[in-house]
């Protein structure tokens, strides 16, 4: 038994001097290969393996064929099928390159035995003019995971952008944006994107700049910003009111009507010194219910880590 001990002992001592020998010799997590992901990757997309966050083959709905899907940091890109035939090319016919700053929404959507993911992106110079893309999942987790990838992905996006951009100013950062029509004085509609900070919301005009397609597919999206119009603080807000589509007037839109406490919002935006501008209530006008009603529910939670009432008064008509 002592022999047989000893010897498993010199065994052990060997396999770790390999280990360690061979920590020196491999890059653990590179693939020192080149596989038709990596190739791909490589030399079609430009982009490294590193900067991949999920990848599945999947069927598109609409063209009712498999493709590839690939998550990268940043952008979403559709292909054929990535195999052994990709190699050795460096373009693909059916090849669809996705900034995820484009992506406005996803809906999973039950369709008999499967799921349809549904993202809507920015196709044109408004968020009016969204295209579809349309991908079937055979299991509703499976589609849940990938939406959380693509959304935190597209989360992360936005916040680094409009932190950089505005810029936001510290102490304070990013936690949502809307892209929505607010209505002036005059009742007329303007396109915007609200920002909402952990404290304060912001009004600001954009624009939206569609170039020619890039080498390897897709458009080359600019998202330009304006100066901030004017700032809002969510504590100084005292009444949301919900106004849905009126069947009557065929109207196909929600809004919500913002009423304030215009002295409590003054001392607060002009002590943080930001765009001020005199307002008792705002309207704002969203494209469907959901995204309306998720814009009250984010308010309702900066709302009650911020005023002593906690709960801000919510009204339907």
């Amino acid at each position: 038994m002592m022999k047989e001990s000893n010897k498993d002992q010199k065994s052990l001592n060997e396999l770790k001097t390999l280990s360690h020998k061979f920590d020196f010799d491999f890059k653990i997590g590179n693939l020192n290969f080149n596989t038709p992901l990596n190739h791909f990757l490589t030399n079609i997309c430009k982009e490294s393996f590193e900067s991949m966050i999920i990848h599945k083959n999947l069927f598109e709905e609409e063209s009712k064929k498999e493709c590839s899907i690939i998550l990268l940091k940043g952008k979403l890109i559709k292909s054929d099928i990535i195999d052994s035939s990709i190699l050795g090319k460096e373009k693909l016919n059916d090849l669809f390159i996705l900034e995820i700053k484009r992506i406005i929404d996803i809906d999973i959507i039950p369709s008999g035995n499967y799921y349809i993911m549904e993202l809507f992106y920015i196709n044109g110079i408004s968020v009016e003019n969204l295209g579809k893309l349309r991908l079937k999942f055979e299991t509703q987790k499976e589609a849940q995971i990938f939406k959380y990838f693509v959304e935190k992905e597209k989360i992360e996006a936005w916040q680094q952008f409009f932190e950089k951009t505005i810029p936001i100013p510290e102490p304070f950062y990013y936690q949502f944006h809307f892209f929505l029509k607010k209505v002036n004085r005059r009742g007329e509609q303007e396109s915007r994107v609200i920002v909402l900070t952990n404290e304060f919301i912001l009004n600001i005009d954009y624009q939206i700049i569609i170039n020619k397609k890039n080498d390897v597919g897709g458009n080359e999206f600019t998202f330009k910003l304006h100066k901030p119009k004017w700032a809002l603080s969510v504590k100084s807000f005292e009444e949301l009111q919900l106004i849905e589509k009126d069947k009557k007037k065929k109207t196909n839109y929600f809004m919500i009507k913002i009423k304030i406490n215009q002295n409590e919002n003054k001392k607060y935006v002009n002590d943080k010194k930001l765009p001020y501008k005199n307002k008792s209530s705002t309207e704002f006008i969203f494209q469907n219910e959901k995204i309306c009603r998720f814009f009250i529910f984010q308010i309702k939670r900066l709302y009650f880590n911020l005023n002593d009432k906690k709960y801000i008064k919510v009204t339907e008509s």
